[in-house]
């Protein structure tokens, strides 16, 4: 697709386009030109055949340079636009594609299917139509043919998902899944506290929670893991799910801090040098006073300077003769029995 149309763009127009292509504006026109260039470059293998609008466009004959120019401008704005919608399509169908198939009418499981479409379905990026027709693969029997009736009429994902709760959803395991997805539902030691909150604010409105908005909060503060509660001694108390998500948002931030400072702490005790360890010897033995060792020969180790009972060396099997080595006191058995036949 040429870019010339972007050499023709005005300060105004460059702006307004760079704000919804999300590119960093500059100082100049021409500086903010360059970038939508190179973006629109990234950008332009994903975009949808145009030929068709240029025909169209091409088609009114221009009587001046102005009506030339409101061709260009009606050509950028449905290139935008068309880029755009593009992207925020692909975003979605990247999420829809991580929610597990859902093959089966099981309540549990359509439960935990429609938590995680709500999840995507509340970014807001498609409309209910092209949603409905992105997860509409991810689904088969009753459910799919549900969705298939919607895509024909009005589609309108509340009242599709109204429609589920009623048809596989009766009151008794309605209440039951209140109290174990809601109101029972405990954070996990290793669940973020923000995928906990998604979580069980979606299951509450999937399923019809009819309780005032403080006691749902209070019941997830409740709720929360004992090393999440700690965080929040010194904060006010939450009345709201706003105030809740905003009190996430802290939480995190906090979390990541003290990180920081664990991987700083060990990154500082680890660089500290380790203190020598020093062998002892032999010839490092301290002997008695008054008591000379110099001239005699240990029969445990064969080093000079003390006796067996106080030689540091550890004797390896197979390596020292038995019959030389001494007893408790440090004399050897062929000694001892010399001892033993002059006191008789």
């Amino acid at each position: 697709m040429p870019q010339t149309w972007i050499q023709r763009l005005t300060m105004e127009q460059a702006i307004q386009m760079a704000e919804q292509l999300n590119v960093p504006a500059g100082d100049s026109l021409e500086e903010i030109r360059a970038r939508l260039m190179d973006k629109w470059a990234e950008i332009e293998t994903i975009l949808p055949s145009s030929s068709e609008v240029q025909v169209k466009l091409e088609k009114v004959t221009p009587v001046s340079a102005a009506a030339n120019s409101l061709v260009d401008t009606a050509l950028m704005q449905v290139n935008s636009d068309a880029a755009v919608g593009k992207m925020r399509s692909r975003v979605v169908s990247d999420l829809v594609k991580n929610v597990p198939l859902l093959l089966n009418t099981d309540p549990e499981d359509i439960l935990k299917f429609l938590i995680q479409l709500k999840e995507v379905h509340d970014l807001k990026l498609v409309s209910d139509f092209e949603f409905l027709s992105l997860i509409v693969g991810r689904t088969s029997g009753r459910v799919a043919q549900i969705i298939g009736k919607y895509l024909v009429g009005k589609p309108e994902w509340g009242t599709f998902r109204s429609e589920l709760i009623a048809t596989f959803f009766p009151p008794r395991i309605r209440e039951r899944f209140l109290a174990s997805y809601v109101l029972d539902r405990f954070q996990a030691a290793n669940e973020e506290l923000n995928q906990y909150l998604m979580a069980v604010v979606a299951a509450a409105d999937i399923l019809g929670y009819g309780g005032p908005e403080p006691l749902l909060v209070n019941r997830i503060l409740q709720n929360l893991h004992p090393s999440v509660r700690s965080y929040l001694q010194f904060s006010d108390k939450p009345t709201s799910i706003g105030e809740l998500f905003s009190l996430a948002t802290t939480v995190a931030e906090a979390v990541a801090v003290e990180k920081q400072r664990d991987t700083a702490g060990r990154l500082t005790s680890s660089s500290r040098p380790n203190p020598k360890v020093v062998p002892v010897t032999c010839s490092m033995v301290i002997t008695s006073p008054g008591r000379s060792l110099t001239s005699r020969v240990t029969y445990r180790c064969g080093g000079i300077g003390h006796i067996v009972r106080n030689c540091p060396s550890t004797p390896v099997s197979g390596n020292v003769d038995p019959r030389s080595q001494g007893n408790a006191e440090g004399v050897r058995p062929r000694q001892a029995r010399r001892l033993e036949t002059g006191r008789q």
